[in-house]
C-alpha cells in the first residue's frame, strides 16, 4: 500500500527506525534480557509498549496513520515478538 506521508510523519517513522535502531539485541547479549530492556524503553517513549492503547489508559495516542507506520516498521526490523 503507497500512500503520502505528512512532514510529521515522515518524522514520526523516522523517530521509530532510530528507536529501533538504538535498541537493537546486543551481539551475545541474552533474549530475555533484550526484551526486558526493549520494553522498558519503550514504555520510557511514552506508552510505546502498548501501542494500540489510547493515550488515557497510558498508550500513546497515535494517529491511525502513525500505526500504520508502527506495524510496517515493526514488520521490517523482523522484530521477534
Amino acid at each position: 500500500m503507497d500512500i503520502e506521508l505528512s512532514t510529521e510523519d515522515l518524522a514520526f517513522k523516522t523517530e521509530v527506525n532510530e528507536f529501533f535502531h538504538a535498541n537493537q539485541m546486543d551481539k551475545g547479549e541474552d533474549y530475555f534480557s533484550w526484551r526486558t530492556r526493549w520494553f522498558e524503553n519503550a514504555k520510557a517513549k511514552g506508552g510505546w509498549d502498548v501501542p494500540k492503547w489510547p493515550a488515557e489508559f497510558g498508550g500513546p495516542g497515535w494517529t491511525p496513520t502513525q500505526h500504520y507506520i508502527w506495524e510496517q516498521e515493526t514488520a521490517r526490523a523482523t522484530l521477534p515478538f
